[in-house]
């Protein structure tokens, strides 16, 4: 982003601002205005992409003249239960529940610490046991809370085979006998792990997933 100054009648582009600080003259990084109580940059290119899809935690500092950032993210799916490990087969575990993705503008100052943590799978059950829930995806700061929903687990052969549920939308597991599928996602987000068949273990859920663009 550029801005434009009128020296004498012409409109010029200014390529560099800079400004005295008690005698000594420095770059301007960005400039940025209020405007009816919401604060614009006007001088300055502060935009970005941040991309996440493996489970992490990590502080992030907002970039000067950036007030707002767009969020897309989605918390961990839920793993899938453990199937029947008996000499006559019954049937597969149940499947957990998928995570789909959710969209928020967030209002930001220059220079605040976000501390943002991105979800995990469930870990699939053990033979005949419970999957693990996935965890949410979340981003916090003075004045910031944000949370995703996560997709829970299926449950195993030998505790009930519940299914798992299916978080901001996304489908739940089944436990069919011979299905045990995973919830899926409609829209991108994280799928559910199925449930383990014969003497296996569940499968885990996928990973959340977060995209900040600023």
């Amino acid at each position: 982003m550029s801005i434009s100054v009128n020296d004498n009648g012409t409109w010029r582009t200014s390529n560099i601002i800079s400004v005295n600080d008690a005698g000594t003259w420095r770059n301007a990084k960005a400039v940025y205005i209020k405007d009816a109580d919401v604060w614009r940059t006007v001088y300055g290119d502060q935009s970005g992409t941040l991309s996440y899809t493996s489970p992490t935690t990590f502080n992030w500092t907002v970039p000067e003249g950036v007030f707002s950032i767009s969020v897309t993210a989605c918390g961990g799916a839920g793993g899938g239960g453990g199937g029947d490990a008996g000499a006559n087969y019954n049937g597969n575990g149940a499947g957990g529940g998928g995570a789909n993705l959710i969209t928020s503008t967030i209002a930001v100052t220059p220079l605040q610490v976000l501390s943002i943590t991105v979800g995990s799978g469930g870990s699939g059950g053990p033979v005949g046991g419970d999957g693990i829930d996935g965890t949410a995806t979340t981003i916090s700061g003075t004045g910031v809370s944000f949370a995703t929903g996560a997709g829970t687990h299926g449950g195993g052969w030998y505790t009930g085979r519940e299914i798992g549920i299916g978080a901001n939308g996304a489908n739940n597991g089944n436990n069919d006998q011979f299905g045990g599928a995973g919830g899926t996602s409609t829209n991108g987000g994280a799928n559910g792990g199925s449930g383990g068949t014969y003497n296996q273990g569940g499968v885990a859920g996928g990973n959340g997933k977060l995209t900040i663009i600023y």
